[in-house]
């Protein structure tokens, strides 16, 4: 899994992603870790701009794009 960036949000603890799969993974304060997929680098410089990521990533993210929990063991650091 790619590295994941700390974010400045109330529900999110960080977001990484992956250029050559497109996809997007977030990891939320709660622990749950959960990666969308198809995601194009323009969307996720938007998230990171947005004046909200939770915001953003509930108006723009969830709704437009396949998303999957990822298990324990993927979200591992290698």
């Amino acid at each position: 899994m790619q590295e994941l960036i700390s974010v400045k949000s109330s529900n999110i603890e960080a977001v990484g992603y992956n250029n050559d799969d497109m996809i997007l993974t977030v990891k939320f304060k709660n622990g749950g870790v959960f990666a969308y997929e198809g995601v194009p680098a323009k969307a996720v410089a938007e998230l990171h701009a947005s004046e909200s990521i939770g915001k953003y990533l509930h108006s723009n993210i969830k709704p437009n794009y396949i998303c999957r929990k990822v298990e324990e063991d993927e979200s591992a650091d290698s």
